[in-house]
């Protein structure tokens, strides 16, 4: 009678955590983002020494807390510039200015990330840009 109890109680603890799981996982990932490159554009090349202008729109259907533009040399694998820009909205206007200095072509990836609470990723778009010297 007991091990029947005790796998009884097992069962239900069992399936409780499973349902916990569950409504967790829901909850992850439920907010839609949308982000969009209005400038550069994928694959644009740029002279090395002149200044670059990004811009997106991130956008989402619940509180974002902010967003972060990491721009990464594709070959080193080095951020070279990254900037957070953090005050809740549900869609903002991005506005970033980078003045690369390349010796050699150089291509570069450019990442804009909206962030919730605790700067975890809600999601997440790139694009890759050339620079020449």
């Amino acid at each position: 009678m007991k091990s029947i109890t005790r796998l009884l109680l097992i069962g239900i603890i069992g399936l409780l955590i499973s349902c916990q799981k569950e409504v967790q996982e829901a909850e992850i990932g439920s907010t839609q983002v949308d982000i969009v490159f209005t400038s550069p554009t994928y694959g644009s090349t740029f002279n090395g020494s002149g200044e670059i202008s990004i811009e997106a729109r991130v956008e989402a259907d619940a509180m974002m807390a902010g967003y972060r533009v990491t721009i990464t040399d594709k070959k080193t694998g080095e951020i070279v510039d990254t900037i957070d820009d953090l005050y809740e909205q549900t869609m903002y206007m991005v506005h970033h200015h980078w003045f690369p200095s390349v010796h050699e072509s150089t291509i570069y990836e450019v990442k804009i990330e909206a962030l919730e609470k605790n700067l975890l990723v809600l999601g997440e778009n790139t694009l890759d840009i050339t620079c020449t010297p």
